[in-house]
C-alpha cells in the first residue's frame, strides 16, 4: 500500500510538473524542467504533511513550500528572462519574446523640480492590447543631471521594464526592454519562508512560555 501512494505521489508530481513548464512554453530546458517536478514534489508534499499532522507542522510546510516557489522562480527567470534595444520613435514597434511593443507618441511634462519626456508605449500579445506603460526621461535643472524613470507592467509569471535612454540627433529614443520571467515567484517564495519561520518561533515560544 505504501509503495502505491509512493508511485502515486511520484507520477503526480513528475506529470504536473512536466505539464505546467511545457504548456507555457516552446523552447524547453532541463534545468528548469528538473526543478519544476521536484519543487511540484515538494510541495505536494508539504500540503499532505499539513493534512497529515492536523496542522502541527504548518510552519515547516509554509518554509519548504517557500524554497520550492523561490527554486522555481530562479530558475525560470535564468533561462526565460529576455533582453533587447531598440531605437524607436511615435510609429515604430519593437518585438521583445511573445510581445509587441508600439511606440504611439511623445508627451512633455513638467514636474515640481524637473521637466520629463514620456514616451506612451502600447503592449500587445497575439495582437491583443495588454497594457500601457510610460517611461520618462527626466532634467532636473537644479542639478543639472538627466534620469531614467522606468516603467513596468507585470504578469503572474513575469515583468516587463521599459526604460527611456538618451535621445538621439534624429529625435528617436534609445529604449532598453526586459522581460523578467518569474521575478515575483522569489519575492514571494521568501515571504512564505520569512511566515514560517515566523510561526516556528511563535509556536517554540508558546511552548517554553
Amino acid at each position: 500500500m505504501i509503495c502505491v501512494h509512493r508511485a502515486i505521489f511520484i507520477g503526480s508530481s513528475v506529470i504536473s510538473g512536466i505539464l505546467i513548464y511545457i504548456l507555457q512554453y516552446d523552447r524547453i530546458y532541463v534545468i528548469p524542467l528538473i526543478v519544476w517536478v521536484l519543487s511540484i514534489a515538494v510541495i505536494i508534499g508539504m500540503v499532505w504533511e499539513i493534512k497529515r499532522s492536523k496542522g502541527k507542522n504548518i510552519s515547516m510546510a509554509i518554509a519548504h513550500i517557500g524554497v520550492a516557489v523561490v527554486m522555481i522562480g530562479a530558475a525560470m527567470n535564468s533561462y526565460h528572462s529576455f533582453e533587447t534595444s531598440a531605437k524607436m520613435e511615435p510609429g515604430m514597434s519593437a518585438k521583445l519574446a511573445n510581445y509587441d511593443i508600439h511606440y504611439k507618441e511623445t508627451d512633455l511634462l513638467v514636474g515640481a523640480n524637473y521637466t520629463a519626456e514620456q514616451a506612451n508605449l502600447r503592449i500587445y500579445e497575439n495582437r491583443k492590447e495588454i497594457a500601457n506603460v510610460h517611461p520618462q526621461r527626466r532634467h532636473y535643472q537644479v542639478r543639472v543631471m538627466n534620469m531614467s524613470e522606468p516603467a513596468m507592467h507585470w504578469f503572474w509569471h513575469g515583468d516587463i521594464y521599459v526604460t527611456l535612454g538618451e535621445k538621439l540627433k534624429d529625435g528617436s529614443f534609445a529604449l532598453r526592454l526586459q522581460y523578467k520571467a518569474y521575478v515575483r515567484w522569489i519575492w514571494f517564495g521568501s515571504l512564505l519562508m520569512c511566515v514560517g519561520g515566523v510561526f516556528a518561533m511563535v509556536k517554540r515560544k508558546r511552548k517554553t512560555a
